[in-house]
């Protein structure tokens, strides 16, 4: 970690001098912490006797970048890549006071001793400070054995690794949880398990294996290969719950967008425009509900929310790829069989959707637009983007069905070099009506 350097600046606004606070956690601008008063920081470095000393803070050094930011700006900002929680320190003034015994715990929280049990990591040329006795917590690991003897400490440690992915490492130390990226830094999933393995944090297993590493907090997760994945009862859905699945999830609806060239078909610009209409977005994932949970739950529930005269509107993709080769459809099949098996989930509920909405007869005229899209590298920008989510799709399907096919990574590539060779496609479609405004209604 690097040092940084902050003024506390006096509370006597007359006094013009600065004294230097050094906080071992990540690189900032000079700032002043005594303008909050009321939040840890403030606190502590109201008194001058705490400055010019170092401090190391055993906390999340990313996440403290933001700590600085609120002091320098006195807003709050919450990058969706940063998970870490600011529990130790009181960033909005308006929030109770810490008692004095709370701000004395956490004040020995933050003082550190040069001189005492300190570690240092130079890991793959990136440094890494932290305390014996968080390392300790996990005997069982590489580095919570090697610190049990306190003769190890105040020292630097070289380890030839990958210094990015080392992060996760110390994260895991701090926090006894597994983090994973998400594609923010650089690093991979891959890359991050293979150091959990080489750190004695997770265990060792073959490229193939796929196993199971459940949260102590979130019960509902489990680990496969990596991938957070909801495991209660009623969850049907067979990619990952994490931050890589979401940024796929991203470059899908923009995919879309661009596809449609809008993000909607309704006639309802003019009522948008000249009224006070309210939009509701429903997000959902066609391998999610059954065919009957379609037609009896999700079409009469968007009925009973929208107003008389009101529009809905459904898209929905087709989920596999068509027209590619007997690979892929096989591929399809196998996946199609296991959602149906394990989830009675139709991935197919295009076709039927025009029916369901038919069959509540509260609509005026159905409409149901369709856009083709070819899959491929030789093709447009668009269809480049199309096979990139299509690939990432697939692989996220690994941790839920990749026992389920033998040599899944081989048939992956497989299918992708047929979709390269064809004029494969995907359909998305959108159905929209217009809600029947009777007698009732206008009463």
């Amino acid at each position: 970690m690097e040092k940084i350097g902050i003024n506390r600046e006096s509370l006597d606004k007359e006094q013009t001098e600065f004294e230097e606070i050094i906080l071992d956690v990540v690189q900032s601008q000079t700032t002043t912490l005594t303008k909050y008063p009321n939040t840890l920081l403030g606190r502590i470095f109201s008194n001058p006797s705490n400055c010019n000393k170092e401090y190391l803070h055993n906390r999340n050094g990313r996440a403290f970048h933001y700590i600085m930011e609120f002091y320098r700006t006195g807003k709050l900002l919450w990058p969706d890549e940063i998970q870490e929680k600011m529990q130790n320190t009181q960033e909005i003034p308006e929030r109770m006071e810490d008692t004095q015994q709370n701000l004395e715990t956490k004040f020995e929280e933050i003082i550190f001793d040069v001189g005492g049990e300190e570690i240092t990591f130079d890991v793959g040329g990136i440094k890494y400070r932290i305390k014996r006795s968080t390392l300790t917590k996990y005997p069982n690991t590489l580095l919570g054995r090697i610190f049990l003897n306190p003769l190890n400490c105040n020292k630097e440690y070289f380890f030839n690794r990958n210094g990015r992915a080392f992060y996760y490492i110390m994260e895991f130390y701090r926090t006894g949880k597994l983090l994973w990226p998400g594609g923010h830094d650089g690093v991979t999933y891959e890359e991050v398990e293979r150091e959990f393995v080489y750190f004695n944090i997770l265990p060792e297993r073959n490229d193939d294996e796929i196993f199971e590493i459940f949260d102590h907090d979130d019960h509902i997760f489990k680990y496969m290969g990596g991938r957070k994945f909801l495991i209660f009862e009623d969850a049907r859905y067979l990619l990952p719950f994490d931050d890589d699945e979401h940024a796929r999830l991203q470059l899908q609806h923009f995919l879309y967008r661009h596809m449609w060239n809008s993000n909607f078909s309704s006639p309802v610009h003019e009522l948008l425009q000249n009224s006070h209409a309210t939009v509701l977005d429903i997000g959902s994932m066609n391998l999610t509900f059954t065919s009957q949970e379609w037609e009896n739950v999700v079409i009469k529930e968007l009925v009973r929310v929208v107003k008389p005269g009101g529009w809905i509107e459904i898209m929905e993709r087709d989920p596999w790829v068509t027209g590619a080769g007997p690979v892929t459809d096989k591929f399809n099949k196998i996946c199609a069989n296991e959602l149906k098996t394990r989830y009675n989930v139709d991935p197919f509920i295009s076709p039927h959707i025009s029916s369901y909405m038919l069959s509540t007869q509260k609509f005026m005229e159905i409409f149901h637009e369709e856009k083709k899209m070819i899959v491929g590298e030789t093709h447009d920008n668009l269809s480049k983007v199309c096979l990139d989510n299509y690939k990432w799709f697939r692989k996220n399907c690994k941790g839920s069905i990749g026992t389920k096919i033998e040599n899944f990574d081989k048939m992956l590539n497989e299918s992708f070099n047929e979709i390269q060779d064809k004029k494969a496609y995907e359909m998305s479609h959108r159905f929209f009506a217009m809600k029947k405004i009777d007698e009732n209604s206008l009463n």
